[in-house]
């Protein structure tokens, strides 16, 4: 694995509490084509958030922790039924333990982008991480 010099998002986030409009955009188009790239390829990360997002020396963005990564099923129409991710991230679907898709990643791209431009998280959990 290569030296991630600045770290994760998270760290980032932490110490500027606030990120310019322009440094917001500049991440979340980078974690959007990361995104859209795993979609692209049959695969849902589940647990994006700042903490596995890391920034290289040359601020570039690089997606971690496939722990809970998953294939999108072409026989189930994309669908998964694992609870899994962290709280503040969780899709409502998910919460409710319904059927998920891909689209779960895009709810976590939204929390991602507040969570950059207001410094927290737009929802607060109990506990940090779930899995059943």
């Amino acid at each position: 694995m290569e030296y991630i010099a600045r770290g994760n998002l998270f760290r980032i986030i932490k110490s500027k509490r606030i990120f310019q409009e322009n440094e917001a955009f500049y991440y979340f188009v980078q974690a959007a084509a990361g995104v859209y790239f795993l979609h692209e390829h049959g695969l849902i990360h589940r647990d994006l958030k700042p903490e596995n997002l890391l920034v290289s020396d040359m601020n570039i963005l690089k997606i971690c922790d496939f722990g809970w990564c998953a294939e999108l099923d072409e026989n189930a129409n994309g669908e998964r039924k694992t609870f899994c991710g962290t709280l503040e991230y969780m899709a409502p679907e998910m919460l409710e333990s319904l059927t998920h898709n891909h689209l779960i990643d895009v709810w976590s791209l939204g929390i991602l982008l507040y969570e950059m431009c207001h410094g927290k998280a737009p929802f607060r959990g109990n506990q940090m991480s779930i899995s059943n």
